[in-house]
């Protein structure tokens, strides 16, 4: 008897180390192991994967009492039960475990429940039919927590909570449940976040219902709605949802006043983007309804509705209204046009960034370097009334791009795009055409990118910039304006790779002190007056530009100093290729100035100037000079090698092969000046062959000379500043 009694002990003591065993390895075999936070708990819990208990649907009443009772006690002691004691920091939890219904009843059913619990990671499937019964069922209970389960395939509904607030139900998935993904009777202050809520009835469903928040959920593919708030379910908040492709309407409100619907996707239904029925004083702001096949927005028997900012493209209608009275409707994009806006960050407009972000379905972003707000793809007429789109006093980044304004009104600096006080802005292949005032314009705004955007055909300028300095502007077209581009008062800018054609005036305009700026490589061509016209500003380079056939000169400098005028290529121009008018201690060099009337003209006191290695051909007359002191050969600097400009007239000779030609080239005018140095070349002798005069030898010196270039400049500005001190 006693040897019995030990086996059974031994055995015992053998099977309970097994199960030991066996759930240690569970738990720990080939690190499986499935982590996560539950909401509001500092310390993590490491779960398993979802079918690792196989379980009966689970009843719990968290008031019973006696012997039997299934109350959180009992949860405590079964073999599934993942732990906790019901406090905020330690909810109880039920993890990894899958339960078949069998068409009985819901998998998992909690009542009259205060503590703190979490469901998590489990998967509950074929309940009993009808809209009470579900994967999870909470009655009358408050602070749970229902996240990353899969509650899908189920006869009823997916999660039901009746009489219930202050959940949470976060991560699940919710598919093909004949009734409600998720259904909220009479629960108030719930949030229902990230859910994937797809092919059911309705995906979510409110009714008498306050306070919730339904935000970052996808609702798609539903029999009916992606989201339905019925019944007096009033002051909830629908954020950020994507409610598409179901067969009926996205987002619908029925009898439920004082919802917040902001910030959703709802396209492509078959019915309503966002439908109100008999629903009064909600907001329909920044939301984006396109491609429906009705309405993207329709109200019926619904007022006061603010709708606002949304974006509404592609459907039979924009926005829909009937019986309905008193409901404000404003800066919708209809397909694709909305009104003139004003976004000033001091709040004196219409919106703050923060406000448009918020509001508007077209402006996206958080005004940070890496995420700065966007408005793209968006058609404003400005009615002839302001700027089409205003941006005030704002140093949050931001883009606009790929956007078209027109029709703005004639007042002030008003344009397609108008900058004030404004830095760190992206202006980016936007078409700014046909506005009575101009099409882009900055004041006071600086560090902004204005990159391939098309100027035409705009009252004034194609592009302004007043008292705005380190701007970058890139690449875009700007011709049949008043002015091409003009800059006043500004500094330090970049113009570079534009077009300024078949201007009313000039291509490119800097006056009133515009210094320090840098216009490079762009194509100024057929403006009726000048390509370039530099007045009154200094210390400007002007490089590697095409200016060709406009009306009056290539390149105009009018009582401006100190400017580099280097490489740029003036050709075909009706009076001058470079013009000169009281303008002192200029840089003219290498550039090819040809078939102009005048190649090079100084008038008025222009003195000081340097102009040396440039090539002046084919014009009627090459160069007149009616200046003080000018300087046409590089003499001035004596540390390196003199030498003049090649002219095509040159009538002497280079006798000793030295590339320079033996006597000075005479320029006509009353200064009585001469290139002493002129490049020239007399060709290989008995050749045969026919070679333009100094061709090869202007070329070799032009490429010597362009490696001294930057020596050379330095070395002249100090003798300047020596020669004024």
């Amino acid at each position: 008897m006693k040897l019995n009694q030990k086996r059974i002990v031994s055995f015992i003591v053998l099977f309970a180390s097994f199960i030991i065993l066996n759930i240690n390895y569970h738990y720990e075999n080939d690190n499986q192991l499935y982590s996560y936070e539950i909401l509001g708990v500092d310390n993590e819990c490491v779960l398993l994967v979802s079918g690792f208990w196989i379980e009966t649907p689970i009843s719990i009443d968290g008031d019973a009492t006696g012997i039997n009772a299934h109350n959180w006690t009992w949860v405590s002691n079964q073999l599934w039960f993942g732990g906790g004691n019901g406090s905020i920091n330690s909810p109880y939890t039920i993890a990894n475990i899958t339960i078949n219904s069998n068409n009985s009843t819901s998998g998992i059913q909690i009542r009259d429940s205060n503590v703190y619990f979490a469901i998590v990671n489990c998967t509950l499937f074929n309940s009993d039919s009808g809209i009470y019964s579900g994967g999870i069922d909470l009655i009358n209970v408050i602070n749970g927590q229902l996240i990353n389960n899969n509650c899908s395939n189920n006869n009823g509904c997916g999660i039901i909570l009746s009489n219930s607030h202050n959940n949470t139900i976060s991560g699940n998935t919710i598919k093909n449940n004949d009734e409600f993904g998720i259904f909220l009777e009479v629960s108030n202050n719930n949030t229902v976040v990230g859910n994937i809520l797809n092919e059911n009835s309705n995906g979510v469903y409110l009714g008498l219902s306050v306070h919730n928040k339904i935000s970052k959920n996808t609702a798609n593919n539903n029999e009916l709605r992606g989201i339905y708030l019925s019944t007096s379910s009033n002051n909830n908040t629908i954020l950020y949802n994507d409610a598409s492709y179901n067969n009926d309407t996205g987002i619908s409100l029925a009898m439920s006043n004082n919802n917040r619907i902001r910030g959703n996707i709802a396209n492509n239904n078959n019915w309503h983007g966002i439908h109100l029925m008999s629903s009064n004083n909600n907001t329909i702001i920044g939301n984006t309804a396109n491609y429906n096949n009705y309405a993207g927005i329709n109200l019926f028997k619904s007022n006061i509705t603010e709708v606002i900012g949304n974006l509404l493209i592609g459907n039979f209608w924009c926005i829909h209204e009937s019986e309905s009275e008193s409901n404000n409707f404003i800066w919708n994009n209809c397909n694709g046009i909305v009104p003139p806006v004003l976004i000033d960050n001091d709040g004196g407009g219409d919106f703050t960034w923060s406000e448009a972000a918020k509001r508007l379905g077209w402006c996206t972003g958080s005004g940070t370097y890496s995420d700065p707000y966007i408005i793209q793809d968006l058609i404003i007429d400005g009615q002839n009334s302001s700027s089409c789109i205003e941006i005030r006093d704002s140093i949050a980044h931001f883009k606009i791009e790929g956007c078209r304004f027109f029709n703005s009104s004639s007042e002030l600096e008003n344009g397609g795009i108008e900058l004030h006080t404004v830095n760190n802005g992206q202006l980016l292949n936007n078409n700014c055409t046909n506005n009575n005032g101009h099409g882009i314009s900055l004041t006071t705004s600086d560090n902004n990118i204005i990159m391939g955007n098309t100027l035409v055909n705009n009252a004034e300028f194609g592009l302004l910039l007043l008292g705005s300095h380190n701007n970058t502007v890139l690449n875009n077209i700007a011709y049949d304006n008043y002015h091409g581009i003009l800059l006043g008062l500004s500094n330090d800018n970049t113009m570079a790779e534009n077009i300024a054609n078949h201007n009313i005036w000039r291509g490119i305009y800097l006056t009133s002190s515009s210094n320090d700026n840098t216009i490079q490589n762009n194509i100024v061509v057929d403006n009726n007056d000048d390509g370039i016209f530099i007045s009154s500003s200094h210390n400007n380079t002007i490089e590697r530009n095409q200016v060709e056939s406009n009306g009056w000169n290539g390149i105009n400098v009018w009582d401006s100093d100190n400017n580099y005028i280097l490489e740029n290529d003036m050709r075909f121009n009706d009076f001058a290729g470079i013009y000169l008018y009281n303008s002192d201690d200029n840089m003219i060099r290498n550039n090819s100035i040809y078939s102009n009337d005048y190649g090079l003209y100084i008038i008025h006191s222009a003195q000081n100037n340097l102009i040396f290695l440039n090539n002046l051909s084919m014009n009627n007359i090459n160069a007149k000079d009616d200046g003080i002191n000018n300087m046409w050969d590089s003499s001035i600097l004596s540390a390196f090698t003199p030498i003049g400009n090649y002219w095509d007239d040159y009538s002497g000779t280079d006798e000793n092969d030295d590339g320079i030609g033996d006597i000075p080239y005479y320029i006509t005018g009353t200064a009585g000046s001469q290139d002493n140095f002129p490049i020239w070349d007399d060709g290989p002798e008995q050749q045969g062959i026919d070679i333009i005069p100094g061709y090869n030898i202007f070329i070799l010196i032009s490429i010597i000379n362009s490696i001294l270039a930057l020596l050379i400049i330095q070395r002249y500005k100090i003798q300047i500043k020596l020669r004024n001190e």
